[in-house]
């Protein structure tokens, strides 16, 4: 590399410390500023893409946050979630940086290797985000045309990481203040609507709309024993984007993660892909509205089960337990 490059390349890396430190301190929308910085980082260091993921180490699912990838083919996306592979768990785990400069299924995972075989990226470097001693994400940057990573690349990834890893904790940070903020809100717009409407289905359909907005969720549905029929009739429900099988007045069985919550009043979060023998139409029900994740919360009132509120995702997103805990409060547990 000729003596211009190299200070070509030395002032490109002291723009982009600087751009960082400008992006992390005035900059508290978390995904704006995980796109802003992958791009820096894809142009310094010449990669095809770049991304920040996160891993849930107990689900051993990875979700891709933020990408900047120009000329993708649209395989590797955002809020794309999938098994974790060997090299992000390493990275995880060990806070150090991995390379990866061959397309390998166990080193990548499963699901990614065929999206990246797909858009013809075949080099990758993980590098951890670290903050007060554990991670927080993962930078991921990938090449093509076998145009490997190096260890000098490496370290200056490592030592522009930390800022990053600061910028995340940051805008995490901000998220939860003004989450609290808004389901606060949230819970005071309960109390109000149930106390001033007797129209039930009314205030259980708005209240329903309100809940699936703030988790972001698909649907929402409010399920009432029926004595008749020995099953559960749902009774309310929000879901926008439904094909139309769930819907008010429809009757079907418990699923045993369904009935678990209502006998043990805790809530429970499952994955309805998993066929019960003992609800079968409650299995069909899930696969023709394309669920992936149900979180099955019982409505207590005196200490006893009155109905089922159930939160629908269509997407791999996980149900964290903050999520599970306020839905759980705003439900009356």
């Amino acid at each position: 590399m000729s003596a211009e490059a190299k200070l070509q390349r030395q002032n490109d890396r002291v723009e982009l410390f600087l751009n960082l430190t400008s992006r992390i301190t005035s900059t508290l929308d978390l995904r704006e500023l995980l796109r802003a910085t992958s791009a820096n980082f894809r142009r310094v260091v010449q990669a095809d893409a770049a991304g920040v993921a996160f891993f849930d180490e107990g689900s051993n699912k990875s979700r891709i946050y933020a990408v900047d990838f120009p000329d993708s083919k649209g395989f590797v996306k955002e809020e794309l979630v999938v098994t974790a592979g060997h090299a992000l768990k390493r990275a995880w785990e060990s806070s150090k940086a991995v390379i990866v400069n061959t397309n390998d299924r166990e080193e990548l995972g499963p699901e990614i290797y065929d999206f990246v075989i797909a858009e013809g990226l075949d080099a990758h470097c993980l590098i951890p985000l670290v903050s007060h001693s554990r991670p927080v994400g993962v930078l991921i940057l990938a090449r093509r045309h076998q145009n490997l990573f190096t260890s000098e690349d490496v370290d200056f990834l490592a030592l522009a990481s930390g800022q990053i890893a600061i910028g995340i904790e940051n805008a995490l940070a901000f998220q939860k203040a003004s989450g609290l903020g808004d389901r606060l809100r949230l819970l005071l717009d309960l109390t109000t609507r149930i106390t001033s409407s007797l129209d039930l289905r009314e205030v259980l359909r708005s209240i329903g709309a309100n809940i699936r907005e703030l988790v972001r969720a698909d649907g929402v549905a409010v399920s009432l024993p029926d004595a008749a029929s020995g099953k559960f009739r749902v009774f309310a429900t929000d879901f926008p984007r439904g094909k139309g099988v769930i819907m008010e007045e429809l009757l079907c069985s418990l699923t045993a993660e369904a009935k678990k919550a209502m006998d043990t009043l805790e809530p429970i979060v499952f994955d309805p892909r998993e066929r019960d023998e003992r609800a079968p139409e409650s299995y069909d029900i899930a696969a023709a509205e394309g669920l992936k994740a149900v979180c099955s919360i019982p409505l207590v009132n005196r200490g006893r089960a009155v109905g089922l509120l159930s939160i629908l995702r269509t997407t791999e997103t996980p149900f964290t337990p903050e999520d599970v805990d306020f839905l759980s409060q705003a439900s009356g547990n």
